[in-house]
């Protein structure tokens, strides 16, 4: 095989992947807008509502657990900050 062919079947095998990625996309595409256009208002005001309502426990639960990591810190170094007075004091 030359390097010219070699450089072809590169390309091809590199449109083919793209061939594929583009029709999975276009298919689940196509798929999620017939589920969300095919929705009454109603209806997506109720999927609105249950997206909104998970994303607001999700940031809830992300600054609740890096408040929690803060405040454990926090109490370990008090901790360590009255120990090193109890042994002064010793």
């Amino acid at each position: 095989m030359t390097v010219r062919s070699e450089g072809l079947t590169e390309m091809a095998n590199q449109t083919s992947t793209a061939v594929n990625v583009a029709s999975k996309v276009t298919t689940y595409g196509g798929s999620a807008g017939a589920v969300f256009f095919g929705l009454t208002a109603n209806e997506m005001a109720a999927v609105s509502g249950v997206v909104i309502g998970l994303l607001g426990l999700l940031v809830t639960v992300i600054f609740k657990y890096r408040d929690d990591r803060r405040n454990a810190q926090r109490h370990a170094l008090e901790m360590r900050r009255l120990q090193r007075e109890v042994d002064h004091h010793v």
